[in-house]
């Protein structure tokens, strides 16, 4: 039985059903186990995908699409502010 990959959308999608079940009184362990994935990957994933909707999303991959790097990496090394200019 090989590996589960999920694509980002579904994992975002996850991420927000968990935010709403705890926001609806459940404890945020019981959402993640109803959720069906464990504690540690729910944690990985909302640190990764945290914040970002589905519009973040799709458009993420165009502002590099040939590099591995992102956009707040690559402003954050090393690109001079406008108070440095």
């Amino acid at each position: 039985m090989g590996i589960k990959h999920y694509k980002p959308e579904k994992i975002v999608t996850k991420l927000q059903q968990i935010e709403v079940l705890c926001g609806q009184g459940m404890s945020r362990l019981n959402a993640i186990r109803q959720m069906q994935i464990t504690e540690q990957t729910f944690y990985r994933r909302r640190k990764q995908y945290g914040g970002m909707g589905a519009y973040q999303l799709k458009y993420s991959g165009q502002l590099f699409p040939d590099s591995k790097l992102s956009f707040s990496s690559a402003f954050a090394a090393g690109t001079p502010s406008l108070c440095e200019l």
